[in-house]
């Protein structure tokens, strides 16, 4: 079945096995996102699928970043 990728883990890998074991050790391998191909509907600069991207977990990082990161700026809200 054809997937895609999405999360922390599959884009350190794009930078070398190096980064790609490091970011597994430091997740514990547990953020990478399986998306079915068949969710897609189309590709281009952004990709468009016919779920939510929350619905499908792929924004847990962002989600993380913005609970323990951003939401702590002051006058960020």
């Amino acid at each position: 079945m054809r997937t895609l990728l999405v999360g922390p883990e599959p884009l350190a890998r794009r930078f070398g096995p190096r980064v790609g074991r490091l970011m597994e050790r430091i997740t514990g391998g547990r953020r990478e996102v399986r998306i079915p191909w068949e969710r897609v509907e189309d590709v281009g600069p952004d990709v468009k699928l016919d779920v939510s991207a929350s619905a499908t977990g792929a924004t847990h990082a962002e989600d993380w970043v913005r609970e323990k990161i951003i939401d702590r700026i002051p006058g960020s809200e």
